[in-house]
């Protein structure tokens, strides 16, 4: 009789998860708050070199969480360009090393309409990029963040997920060579946020979140949001931030 209300339960939990769970991506703060934005023009002159653009990804939560402690989340990035430029190279060895962020500062995102669940506890994470996953003019940033300790949720309630910020270097040369195609137009598409209770937690420790709520894809110098559509499958095969709480 346990397991069966245990069980019931559960599928109460999955059933409020799907019709609750879903996420936004805005640039420069939670949608909807301060100057969030759609799309981001640049004029590429170097003027925002060392000002990284943000990125910013946040969720309607699916159900209280008791024991929150971490998210893992797959942004897709598509080019108008046949080939991604190298302005959007910024792999391991390739000409924008270095110019992901992440995670990347939370100082003035958020307000009382989108919470930080990351404050009270020391935090950190990583990232991993792709350049040409889904297709030739395509990329994917692969994120983790979590935190040392665990912290409650609130069912309903909107959350920061977390910054990825983009820096501008190798726009013009500055003596360090070009990364040319930053005029290029793009689309960025959050494809999938995994929130992690720490492993064990009931009545499961992991939610998938995969629909939106108002917007999960930003675009840069006007890209087509069209986009969205041809982005590629999110792959959920890169690890899990619940390991490290095992």
């Amino acid at each position: 009789m346990k397991k069966l209300v245990l069980l019931s339960s559960a599928l109460l939990v999955l059933t409020a998860t799907a019709a609750s769970a879903q996420m936004n991506l805005s640039w420069n703060n939670c949608i909807g708050v301060g100057t969030a934005a759609m799309n981001k023009n640049y004029i590429c002159d170097g003027s925002a070199n060392g000002t990284p653009h943000k990125a910013v990804m946040s969720f309607k939560n699916p159900v209280a969480m008791a024991h929150f402690v971490g998210v893992q989340a797959v942004i897709d990035i598509q080019t108008s360009a046949p080939i991604l430029p190298d302005f959007w190279r910024r792999g391991v060895g390739e000409c924008a090393e270095g110019d992901v962020i992440f995670p990347g500062s939370l100082s003035g995102l958020g307000n009382a309409s989108c919470q930080n669940p990351w404050a009270g506890a020391n935090s950190g994470g990583g990232y991993d990029y792709t350049s040409g996953f889904g297709g030739a003019g395509r990329a994917r940033i692969r994120i983790v963040f979590a935190r040392d300790t665990e912290t409650s949720t609130v069912y309903g309630t909107h959350y920061l997920a977390g910054s990825v910020e983009l820096d501008t270097n190798k726009d013009v040369d500055s003596g360090f060579g070009v990364c040319t195609g930053c005029q290029v137009p793009a689309c960025l598409v959050l494809n999938s946020v995994e929130l992690f209770q720490t492993a064990g937690s009931l009545p499961v420790d992991e939610y998938h979140i995969s629909t939106v709520d108002q917007r999960n894809w930003i675009t840069w110098q006007g890209g087509d949001p069209s986009c969205v559509a041809a982005t590629p499958t999110q792959n959920r095969t890169w690890g899990s931030v619940k390991s490290l709480y095992r």
